[in-house]
């Protein structure tokens, strides 16, 4: 391993539906202090959309969804983007179909 490498944090999952909630549509998240960017992750969506996100409007309401696109879906498929966040909101997320939807913070 080259030493001039250094890990600047420890990813961590902090949001899955897979583990309890199941696919979903609309979900707000409490992110962990300090937090700064996160890996929004959807997988198995129920038809062709997208997948928004966006900071709460007040602690952890989700106002509406702006109209902008974070992540493409299809059936079958999975897809991921890195974001920045601002870490003294809650991200809230918005997908236009039911899809299982995991965070991790990088």
């Amino acid at each position: 391993m080259d030493d001039r490498w250094v890990a600047s944090s420890v990813a961590r999952r902090v949001f899955d539906t897979r583990e309890k909630i199941g696919k979903t549509q609309n979900v707000a998240i409490t992110l962990p202090a300090g937090t700064h960017a996160v890996t929004v992750t959807a997988a198995e969506p129920a038809s062709v959309g997208f997948v928004t996100a966006y900071p709460a409007t007040d602690a952890s309401v989700c106002g509406p969804p702006p109209n902008a696109s974070l992540i493409n879906v299809r059936p079958g498929g999975a897809a991921a983007k890195m974001m920045f966040v601002d870490p003294s909101r809650a991200l809230c997320l918005h997908a236009s179909s039911p899809t299982q939807l995991i965070v991790d913070t990088l």
